[in-house]
């Protein structure tokens, strides 16, 4: 069965109605809630990680999962998640990552969980935020870590990265019309939207100026947009549906 943010947050809902938090993320021996950090890389070097442990408050085994969303990456960026168990590298191509298997933890047990990213031959930058799950997806915490890889000013404010393409993408909350305007050099690329589980549900091949995509049969929710071109990835991030 597909799910979609609205099924994300009635189980969030569900946990703050009463069967409370299974796991905590800690730090320094503290305890972080939705914890944010900016990691800072050399170009060419290997992968810069930040590291936090999950931990398992309870008092029974827990089961959890975990997902990494690319809230705004770049084509240059390689990331990589581990755990105790194994590392899983993702691709900066696919918006949304699930863990390809999952864990489980001990009463009281904990595990490290690192997120880490690179680049080999260009100054890259990225935010990404990677939700912890339990049970049936009920989200338990999220992590969001700000990668700037080499000598580039990725977040010159608080809230997004500072534009590196000539690029729009408008309007953010979208209601019936998506608009991407672009410059020649992505004339022929193509416009990817994905949902929260990471399925392609819609491809357009963008020329140059605006170009207008109809979304009035998408459901409201959270989703992803992703622009390659010639296989490459240019950009990627969230796209928000709301009729």
């Amino acid at each position: 069965m597909k799910k979609n943010i609205l099924s994300i947050v009635a189980a969030m809902l569900i946990t703050s109605l009463g069967f409370g938090q299974l796991l905590e993320i800690r730090y320094g021996g503290e305890v972080f809630e939705s914890p944010e950090s900016t990691v800072d890389g050399t170009v060419g070097a290997a992968a810069v990680f930040q590291g936090y442990y999950v931990v398992n408050i309870t008092a029974e085994p827990i089961v959890f999962t975990w997902q990494r969303v690319a809230e705004f990456t770049q084509a240059c960026m390689d990331d990589q998640i581990c755990t105790d168990e194994s590392c899983y590298p993702s691709s900066a191509a696919v918006p949304v990552y699930d863990s390809p298997e999952s864990l489980t933890l001990a009463a009281g047990d904990s595990t490290y969980f690192k997120v880490g990213a690179s680049s080999s031959d260009s100054p890259c930058c990225a935010i990404h935020k990677y939700y912890l799950k339990t049970g049936l997806g009920v989200v338990q915490d999220s992590i969001t870590v700000k990668f700037r890889i080499g000598p580039t000013e990725c977040f010159l404010s608080t809230d997004e990265p500072e534009e590196v393409v000539e690029l729009s993408v408008y309007p953010n909350p979208a209601n019936a019309i998506l608009t991407i305007e672009v410059s020649a050099v992505y004339s022929g690329s193509a416009l990817k939207i994905y949902n929260v589980l990471g399925e392609e549900i819609v491809s357009r091949t963008i020329n140059t100026g605006k170009n207008s995509i109809n979304i009035e049969s998408l459901p409201n929710g959270v989703y992803f947009y992703a622009l390659l071109k010639d296989g490459e990835l240019m950009e990627t991030k969230k796209l928000i549906v709301k009729h």
